[in-house]
């Protein structure tokens, strides 16, 4: 198998009273590229950082995008199922997900909040 190292580049940007009042801002973006199942994604803010045992619940939309490899997305609305590349999938706000790489396959993914 050919490794291909984990990159990951992100911003989480400070949402001010103003943006709020609009109820429509960016709050992060980014880009991963995994090889494999792994270690979770390290440095980002609470309540962005998640393993994959417990899943999590943003209080914001989330919009996944995924451009490379295949992975497997589940939610409390939704029973897991294989998400591919090109697959587009939105993250509701108060609503427990989960989402990761198969196994020994390469992803890629970019993602806003």
């Amino acid at each position: 198998m050919r490794r291909i190292a984990k990159e990951e580049f992100f911003r989480y940007f400070p949402i001010s009273d103003r943006q709020r009042v609009w109820d429509l801002y960016v709050a992060g973006v980014g880009r991963i590229v995994r090889a494999y199942r792994g270690s979770p994604d390290r440095g980002h803010p609470s309540p962005y950082y998640y393993v994959w045992e417990t899943g999590r619940v943003l209080d914001q939309f989330g919009l996944i995008y995924i451009t490379q490899g295949q992975g497997e997305f589940e939610s409390a609305v939704t029973r897991r199922t294989v998400v591919d590349a090109g697959t587009v999938f939105v993250l509701m706000p108060g609503v427990w997900h989960r989402y990761r790489p198969c196994e020994q396959v390469c992803w890629s993914y970019y993602w806003v909040h």
